[in-house]
């Protein structure tokens, strides 16, 4: 399915858009590095997320031609984690390539659910799980606002699993074991 945002009006870019087919499941291939590894060689528990977060503005940028920094600067509004929950299941190791898939799972009128799973370059093994909530916001004021209905309209065309809740983390995990995308 090609889905396309339309273009804004005069010489404008979008700010967003999605590129080829519609790719819910974006995923890219990391190099744990030394500097963010602990004693033992393991991906150190904080940097998870540091991970995570990159994989994901990479995902954006690459399949849906969002740049963060640029939305911020042209529309004043912009998304802060609200909260994130992660599960660590085994350790990723110093100078290992793993896969990060990223995905929305649910989209409200201020923020989204995002999902983000680390597997082994043969995706025989989930390392670990991170899930983020996000708000969106006026950067000037720093309050909650809702998303513009055009970007409202592309995240939800995004969204895997609306009114997603996690509350049984150990299902969730269970079905990315049983799948190697």
């Amino acid at each position: 399915m090609h889905t396309t945002v339309e273009q804004p009006a005069s010489n404008e870019v979008a700010l967003f858009q999605i590129i080829g087919e519609l790719e819910k499941h974006p995923e890219s291939l990391h190099r744990i590095r030394f500097k963010d590894c602990d004693p033992f060689g393991h991906l150190h528990n904080a940097r998870y997320v540091d991970y995570v977060m990159e994989a994901r503005e990479e995902h954006l940028r690459n399949h849906y031609t969002l740049d963060l920094q640029r939305h911020a600067e042209v529309t004043g509004h912009g998304w802060v984690a609200r909260s994130s929950q992660q599960v660590f299941l085994r350790p990723a190791r110093w100078n290992e390539d793993v896969w990060i898939q990223t995905a929305i799972l649910d989209t409200t009128p201020s923020g989204m659910k995002v999902e983000a799973v680390m597997r082994s370059v043969d995706r025989s093994i989930v390392h670990a799980a991170v899930w983020m909530e996000f708000s969106y916001i006026d950067l000037k004021r720093g309050l909650p606002i809702r998303h513009e209905p055009e970007f409202r309209e592309f995240v939800d065309s995004l969204q895997i699993e609306k009114g997603f809740r996690l509350s049984l983390p150990e299902e969730r995990i269970k079905s990315f074991r049983s799948r190697r995308e």
